[in-house]
């Protein structure tokens, strides 16, 4: 269940991950664990409500990269083969939840700074 929870979570995260430009199926693997790992250390600079104000732009940032990302992850979608998703897992299970993990911890961290509610709005996709 946990191990299922958090290859869940990787893949949630690559609708959230940055893109470098890579469509291979490994490539947005490696830019969705880049995007998780800049993500978890702009949460780690938030320390106060002044932190969390600075890392917004980043934050912002990372998010309109993630929906770039999302975009050629569902394009890539329906090219691969069941085998390939299989493999895939296994090659980057063990980097995913490591990087989920932190992500999650810098995560729940922040949410109790204060003043950092504007800081974990940043960190969604903008609608519209």
């Amino acid at each position: 269940m946990k191990k299922a929870l958090i290859w869940g979570a990787g893949l949630a995260l690559l609708v959230v991950a940055c893109s470098k430009g890579s469509n291979s199926p490994d490539g947005v693997m490696q830019d969705m664990l880049a995007m998780m790992n800049d993500m978890t250390a702009t949460l780690a600079t938030i320390k106060d409500e002044a932190s969390a104000k600075a890392a917004i732009p980043k934050l912002e940032d990372l998010a309109k990269k993630g929906e770039e990302l999302k975009k050629r992850a569902e394009e890539l979608k329906t090219k691969v083969s069941k085998e390939d998703e299989e493999a895939l897992k296994k090659k980057y299970e063990p980097q995913i939840k490591e990087a989920t993990e932190k992500l999650m911890k810098e995560t729940f961290r922040v949410a109790t700074v204060p003043g950092a509610a504007e800081a974990m709005k940043a960190m969604q996709p903008k609608k519209g």
